[in-house]
């Protein structure tokens, strides 16, 4: 709303396209205390709703990482905006929550506590993970999850994917098709603003997996580029 161009009402759709940097929707670095917070999120969640067995109370039943001896640390790999990191935990004692830094050395930020008593930060789920909203910022943290491999496309090329929740409002390939690089294969629409899905390389298209019309979750597979040669 503070744009020159903006205020002074000279501006069409396109306004934002032309003006990325200004506005400053350019890659940022990670946020590193985001990703702290929403690791927090992501283990308390698991130790709230871990069951306890029935029968006589047990040190065992402890959600406080209790072990017999020294303080727990572990390494808890996540997924960061679609990128693998590694955080470093230790967990604290009784109900006082967990430590939980981003690297290593001194300078490495650390959090410590619950995330529902964390300021200025809020949640919002985002598939397995959870958004952390943050200075109008969000940070997307899931769970690393080994064995969640696509089988399926383990042998494909390029899969291009929902930037968002969205409805697909074309699809301009078929199997078979030869595209360039930059060519513009589908288009999603996501809050009244329509996301167009280029070609990451020249190829052939292998697979078409949504056609116009078709909602979509973040992350849907519209599109599959046959394994370059």
């Amino acid at each position: 709303c503070d744009a020159e161009g903006f205020r002074s009402g000279s501006f069409d759709t396109s306004f934002i396209d032309r003006n990325l940097e200004a506005l400053g929707a350019v890659p940022r670095e990670t946020d590193e205390e985001a990703v702290s917070l929403g690791v927090l999120r992501l283990v308390d969640d698991a130790m709230r709703d871990r069951p306890v067995a029935a029968g006589p109370a047990s040190p065992w039943d402890a959600r406080d990482g209790f072990q017999l001896v020294g303080a727990r640390r572990q390494s808890v790999p996540v997924i960061v905006d679609g990128e693998r990191r590694d955080v470093a935990m230790a967990f604290g004692p009784g109900e006082g929550g967990f430590d939980v830094a981003i690297g290593e050395g001194a300078s490495a930020p650390t959090l410590r506590g619950r995330y529902a008593t964390l300021p200025a930060t809020s949640f919002a789920p985002g598939g397995a993970g959870t958004y952390v909203l943050r200075k109008g910022r969000q940070t997307l943290v899931a769970p690393f999850d080994p064995f969640a491999v696509d089988l399926e496309h383990l042998d494909a090329g390029d899969v291009l994917k929902a930037p968002m929740h969205g409805k697909v409002v074309a699809v301009f390939a078929q199997p078979g098709d030869r595209v360039e690089k930059g060519q513009r294969l589908a288009v999603v629409e996501a809050m009244k603003m329509e996301h167009a899905l280029l070609a990451p390389r020249d190829g052939e298209i292998a697979e078409v997996l949504a056609e116009a019309g078709q909602q979509v979750p973040e992350g849907a597979k519209i599109l599959v580029l046959a394994p370059a040669e």
